[in-house]
């Protein structure tokens, strides 16, 4: 299946499939206003696996899908945080 598709190709459906899941992501924490830290956490934790599970589904490298999902979470979360300080 992904024999044929270009690497720029899956750089552009991971970074798509991310944007979505983290996008889920704020908004399950915003909707959980009453869970405690370590249900945040915990629920980090599993995102976050599931992003790189993707991520090493379509680059097929560990150590390269690690660094994208890393580095798509760090710039979510700053944009998310950029975005909170404007409005």
């Amino acid at each position: 299946m992904l024999r044929g598709i270009r690497m720029k190709d899956k750089w552009v459906i991971v970074l798509f499939i991310h944007s979505i899941l983290w996008s889920i992501f704020a908004i399950i924490e915003f909707l959980s206003t009453k869970d405690h830290l370590v249900a945040k956490v915990i629920m980090l934790v599993v995102f976050f696996f599931i992003a790189f599970q993707i991520s090493k589904h379509f680059i097929q490298s560990n150590k390269m899908s690690f660094y994208i999902t890393a580095i798509v979470m760090s710039l979510f979360f700053v944009g998310q945080r950029v975005f909170l300080i404007i409005v």
